[in-house]
């Protein structure tokens, strides 16, 4: 199973494996996610993004350079990443309040961030 929202810049899934298991989860998941088909349109921009991945790998090494640097900085400044192993980095805060206060200064400044709270998260790793 994967996402194409964060490494490709697109919606979506997919799910691979066995018809039994693809079918079970296409039909008996809770969400039903899997249960309609993506735009072609969609389908080719992932694909073209999968080709550019491929073609140039120092876009890999670049990402996860610039990934090291940024979880550093932030440890440095005493915020909580948790345990992440992805250039995704959370920042944990803990507090529903301060979530949206944080995502607030930092639009102000320019800076557009998703605050990820409960029921998305376990009640107090909002982040």
């Amino acid at each position: 199973m994967g996402t194409y929202s964060k490494s490709l810049a697109a919606i979506g899934g997919f799910i691979a494996g066995a018809t039994d298991i693809v079918n079970y989860v296409k039909h008996v998941g809770r969400s039903m996610i899997f249960s309609a088909s993506l735009p072609p349109s969609l389908v080719a921009s992932v694909s073209a993004a999968l080709d550019i991945i491929e073609e140039q790998p120092q876009l890999r090494e670049r990402l996860w350079k610039n990934t090291h640097k940024m979880l550093m900085g932030y440890k440095a400044l005493g915020y909580d990443t948790g345990h992440s192993e992805t250039p995704i980095i959370p920042i944990i805060i803990k507090d529903s309040i301060k979530v949206y206060e944080m995502c607030r200064h930092l639009f102000e400044e320019g800076v557009f961030v998703n605050p990820v709270v409960n029921p998305a998260v376990p009640p107090g790793e909002n982040s």
